[in-house]
């Protein structure tokens, strides 16, 4: 069954569409602007065509089975709230053509198309702002005339770009069982440039080939089993992943390495075989599953937490820290921050220890999750000498106190508070009785110092 939409055959398009059903979704009459109100769902073998259309996407466009959904000579405006909220997915065997396009979010915001299984795309001459293509499973990609911010090839996806500008290669994924070698990957223009012509052994789990196309930026993912060597290059970001993994990581931070592995960070098991040979990396992200046990010391990194999880880090610093749904994680810090982005989604954490947060630090989202944190006050006379058996109180936003206890011989007093979806961004106060209070949020640091004048 096809449906086209045609700005100039307004007549014709509306019989047809009212011969069209579709059983997931409702199209609305034609209008200048068209616009879908529900998930727009091709299933089956269904065909739609949106030609000279401004299309108002106001949630998913999901195209699956051996549907095909081929846009020309129009503008896609997603209508969203917040980042990654609508999405354009393709799965099972189906096809999105784009021709002559441009995609972007009504608000600014981050928006995506998602190729999965064994999904075909085919985009010629796209424009956008903040979107991303993302590639798994068996999906294919072939980009002409492109100009895009980020590209994720992950699994076995396979992507061909022509005379496109690609502004980050992102999480480019190194397969499992897979032995590679992988150089120049720099900032530039690449003629003639196929991962093919690289392989040293393994079967393909990184398909990638650029004809005439510039890259911004290199990002690669060294997955569970990766046996990569990457030389003379110049790296945006790795991100290693851990699964049931134990040990230390010391010293890892941003910079240049002339032969360098992850073996020689002695964790256990290894959890690839990564070689850099001549190489910078300008960031570092550790994404850690189930039944991780880690010690992080005197790094910079990027965390991503998926499971059961037990952190103690030290002297570091987190650039971004996220959970995913459902993860539960004991971190216990000392002397480290958290810089720039903290997500939590449905996960349940305990963070303990001296923790800082940067002062224009994001909350990326608070969806049904909870924090106990446990704050450390230092008490001191103006000549910086501890208080003992000084009575610290901790009251709410109206004055009630909720905790209160006495100073130790060190001068220190340490309480905990749960931050939910209900309380995450109100605000306490600390002090001693009759002196001024200490305003406390989620993000104030730990410990807290009062001076008793």
């Amino acid at each position: 069954m096809a449906c086209r939409w045609d700005v100039g055959k307004r007549t014709a398009i509306g019989v047809l569409l009212a011969l069209c059903s579709f059983a997931l979704c409702a199209i609305g009459s034609l209008t200048a602007a068209a616009s879908q109100a529900g998930d727009l769902v091709l299933t089956g073998s269904q065909y739609v065509e949106i030609v000279g259309q401004t299309y108002h996407q106001r949630s998913d466009i999901i195209v699956g089975d051996n549907a095909r959904l081929v846009i020309r000579d129009s503008a896609i405006v997603v209508d969203d709230d917040y980042d990654w909220q609508f999405a354009i997915h393709v799965q099972g065997k189906g096809v999105l053509e784009l021709e002559n396009v441009t995609y972007s979010s009504r608000s600014g915001n981050a928006i995506e198309i998602i190729g999965d299984e064994n999904a075909r795309l085919g985009l010629l001459s796209v424009r956008g702002t903040r979107y991303r293509v993302m590639l798994y499973g068996d999906s294919t990609a072939t980009l002409q005339d492109v100009k895009i911010p980020e590209v994720d090839l992950i699994a076995n996806a396979r992507m061909t770009a022509t005379d496109s500008e690609i502004d980050s290669l992102a999480r480019m994924s190194l397969g499992e069982a897979l032995t590679i070698g992988l150089e120049g990957l720099r900032p530039g223009y690449f003629e003639d440039w196929a991962t093919q012509g690289v392989i040293a052994s393994g079967d393909l789990s990184l398909s990638l080939t650029l004809h005439n196309t510039s890259v911004a930026s290199w990002a690669l993912i060294a997955r569970q089993g990766t046996h990569a060597t990457i030389s003379d290059s110049d790296l945006q970001s790795i991100n290693i992943q851990l699964v049931n993994t134990r040990g230390t990581i010391r010293g890892l931070r941003p910079g240049f390495f002339a032969n360098w592995t992850l073996g020689d960070l002695g964790l256990v098991p290894p959890p690839s075989e990564l070689c850099l040979q001549t190489t910078s990396v300008s960031a570092w992200a550790l994404q850690r599953g189930e039944g991780c046990n880690l010690t992080v010391v005197d790094s910079q990194v990027s965390l991503w937490l998926d499971g059961n999880l037990t952190l103690s880090a030290t002297n570091t610093v987190f650039d971004m820290v996220g959970l995913n749904s459902m993860s539960t994680a004991s971190m216990s810090f000392d002397d480290c921050s958290i810089e720039s982005y903290l997500r939590l989604d449905q996960a349940h954490v305990s963070l303990a220890g001296t923790a800082r947060f940067g002062r224009e630090i994001d909350l990326g989202g608070w969806n049904a999750s909870s924090v106990r944190r446990s704050f450390e006050v230092v008490v001191r006379d103006a000549s910086g000498q501890p208080l003992p058996q000084e009575t610290v109180q901790i009251a709410d936003r109206w004055g009630h106190v909720v905790s209160s206890g006495p100073t130790n011989g060190e001068g220190r007093y340490t309480f905990e508070i749960t931050f939910t979806d209900t309380n995450h961004s109100g605000s306490w106060s600390v002090g001693l009785p009759g002196y001024t209070t200490t305003p406390l949020t989620f993000f104030s640091a730990s410990p807290l110092v009062i001076v008793a004048r």
